[in-house]
């Protein structure tokens, strides 16, 4: 799928206007940070990274000009495995380590198969630079998630880092996406 088809998909699923969608694109892509290249019929196809680094860019911050920022921010975020119910092989059994969140999204939207299939949504969390992938509850009842924290070695850093962050007072914002938003794209992208 080209640029301009994405983007009006992506706008019209997540019900977003289509000139907020199409300026996030463009920072995205001035920053390198998107597919480009040739125009008309020689134009390169969206990604399923494409698709993720927008979900991420419109779901984190409700400022267009801040898509490079958001996407720097939330898709280098990785999984707290103190706090994630799910193991690393869940998600990416080829991995030797956690996938950050713009490797998850990529792999989501690529459709891959894996315990990705059942996500049932993804939040993220300006106020606290965290998020969280929720999956449909399992046999058990329980419902597995991931929960994306800023990297750090020890436990210890961590916390030292969350310190300033935690400080925020008064009325926080979270945004977040069902999987049947999410998952309405999945076939557009592996169609390009």
């Amino acid at each position: 799928m080209k640029s301009g088809p994405f983007i009006k998909l992506v706008a019209d699923t997540y019900c977003v206007e289509e000139k907020t969608a199409k300026t996030v694109a463009r920072f995205l892509k001035e920053a390198g940070m998107l597919t480009s290249g040739a125009r008309g019929v020689n134009a390169p196809d969206m990604t399923a990274r494409d698709l993720g680094r927008m979900t991420i860019a419109l779901l984190g911050s409700d400022r267009p000009g801040r898509a490079v920022e958001t996407v720097t921010a939330f898709g280098g975020l990785t999984p707290d495995p103190e706090l994630s119910t799910l193991s690393q092989t869940d998600i990416n059994p080829d991995a030797d380590s956690w996938p950050s969140l713009d490797e998850v999204m990529e792999i989501y939207f690529s459709g891959a198969i894996s315990r990705l299939a059942s996500v049932k949504s993804l939040e993220l969390r300006p106020h606290n630079m965290t998020a969280e992938i929720e999956f449909f509850a399992d046999d058990n009842g329980a419902a597995p998630r991931i929960v994306f924290t800023l990297a750090a070695p020890t436990r210890e850093e961590l916390d030292r880092a969350y310190e300033q962050i935690s400080d925020h007072r008064g009325i926080r914002v979270s945004r977040s996406l069902h999987a049947a938003d999410m998952a309405i794209l999945i076939p557009a992208i592996q169609e390009a």
